[in-house]
């Protein structure tokens, strides 16, 4: 069972895209990104301020949005 809200996991469902920031279970962050069909959370290079950039390093890869739900990733 998620910690989150039922409304937070269904609003990122319904309304991520890319570029949103992500946040998991464990406050990791991570932006996210759709690259050849799969949902791809990328890190967050530290330090880049108010308009955050996402660093090389892949966080998690999913096969679809609900399956990054399921797994404790909501937008921020």
């Amino acid at each position: 069972m998620s910690k989150w809200s039922e409304e937070l996991q269904e609003t990122t469902r319904m309304e991520v895209f890319p570029g949103a920031i992500m946040k998991d279970e464990d406050h990791n962050y991570g932006i996210f990104f759709e690259i050849n069909g799969n949902v791809v959370i990328k890190g967050i290079v530290p330090g880049s301020g108010l308009m955050p950039k996402a660093s090389d390093e892949i966080l998690a890869t999913f096969g679809s949005v609900m399956e990054m739900v399921e797994a404790g990733w909501v937008m921020d």
